[in-house]
């Protein structure tokens, strides 16, 4: 995600850089606007719910993690939660997010968000 989030801001930042210094644009309107629109959704804060012995990160870990990405980590499941991140012996905060239709996510899952 945050690859993706470095990826947009340089080719809309190359595109600027064309059309205003340059005055030579290397890309329509519309496709300048279908990248602003896909950074500015990654860039809006997830709410995100961890639960279960994570294997990688501790209690504090997990939320400073969160927060570096700019997400909002939270302590409860609810209607308002994006993300639940599910480690070992997790237990009623699952069943609540598969009862709201919450994403789950395992904790591999989650690092390979990271990295795309």
């Amino acid at each position: 995600m945050l690859q993706r989030m470095k990826t947009l801001i340089a080719k809309l930042t190359e595109a600027d850089i064309a059309y205003y210094k340059n005055d030579a644009p290397i890309m329509t309107d519309w496709d300048y606007d279908l990248l602003y629109d896909e950074l500015t959704q990654l860039e809006s804060s997830k709410t995100v719910v961890a639960t279960g012995k994570l294997m990688n990160y501790t209690r504090d870990g997990i939320q400073n993690k969160l927060l570096s990405l700019g997400a909002n980590p939270a302590s409860s499941v609810t209607k308002k939660t994006d993300y639940l991140i599910v480690g070992e012996k997790a237990g009623s905060k699952l069943a609540k997010a598969q009862q709201l239709g919450i994403e789950t996510l395992t904790e591999e899952e989650f690092e390979q968000m990271l990295a795309d």
